[in-house]
């Protein structure tokens, strides 16, 4: 069929099993090498969706979607590395749920009932990138009530 463009013979597909089977290799190879793509190890940011020979990363925030959008060829170059074959990169904004958390009143009484030695900033308030950028650069925040410094 004629129809059909040339790039599809060009290289073996990857199956979706498998970029799904190796996606964790894949984000800490490249999620921790400098490249810039350190949120790919973040699924309440980014959670990937896998298809046959294609990787859908689903961001639930704009700017983060933004920066993949940006670093998309980069992202399939190391695909073809990594998983020998083409792998087309797709990215989206999705407004995704994140983890449920607890309403309004259990959060407070959370709080009263922690004492020095444990956390006493709400990370239920956090938003996933702030949540993330906490975890990745173990960053520290400052509880503006007590002006205590605290380790998420």
């Amino acid at each position: 069929n004629e129809s059909l463009s040339s790039e599809n013979f060009g290289s073996p597909s990857v199956g979706a099993a498998t970029l799904e089977n190796e996606w964790e290799k894949f984000a800490r190879k490249y999620g921790k090498a400098g490249y810039g793509l350190v949120l790919l190890l973040n699924e309440e940011i980014v959670r990937p969706k896998f298809f046959d020979g294609e990787i859908l990363l689903e961001c639930s925030e704009k700017i983060i979607a933004e920066q993949f959008e940006e670093k998309k060829a980069l992202l399939a170059q190391k695909a073809r590395e990594f998983f020998g074959a083409k792998v087309k990169i797709s990215i989206a904004y999705s407004q995704f749920e994140t983890p449920a958390t607890d309403d309004g009143a259990a959060t407070e009484n959370k709080e009263s009932e922690l004492d020095s030695s444990q956390i006493n900033v709400d990370k239920s308030t956090l938003t996933p990138v702030e949540r993330a950028l906490i975890e990745t650069f173990d960053a520290r925040l400052i509880d503006e009530k007590n002006k205590n410094d605290a380790k998420a």
